[in-house]
């Protein structure tokens, strides 16, 4: 079930115009997932498919699957209070504040 509502919230995400909804608490996955999935991280996606001729429909699907988490743009983005030089900048400022 996790991964089927993953699937949903991959096209959500890629079809953004056919509905503001997108349904990361449908499952527990897809919830520890939201701060990766369109929101302001890196995140990497490994599809894992399989040589066989058997397993061809498999591997079409993992791709495709792929395809539509590729599409999903994110903006990632630097936390400032993390950052050494922002750290000394804000704190020089208050100080400055308290004189």
């Amino acid at each position: 079930q996790s991964l089927l509502t993953l699937g949903r919230v991959i096209t959500a995400l890629v079809n953004p115009g056919e509905s503001k909804y997108v349904p990361y608490r449908d499952s527990k996955l897809t919830r520890l997932l939201q701060d990766s999935l369109g929101g302001r991280a890196k995140t990497t996606l490994i599809a894992t498919v399989a040589p066989g001729k058997d397993c061809v429909e498999e591997t079409l699907s993992t791709l495709q699957y792929a395809l539509r988490a590729r599409s999903i743009q994110n903006r990632p983005e630097q936390h400032a209070r993390y950052h050494g030089k922002a750290i000394v900048k804000a704190h020089a400022r208050e100080v400055d504040e308290l004189q």
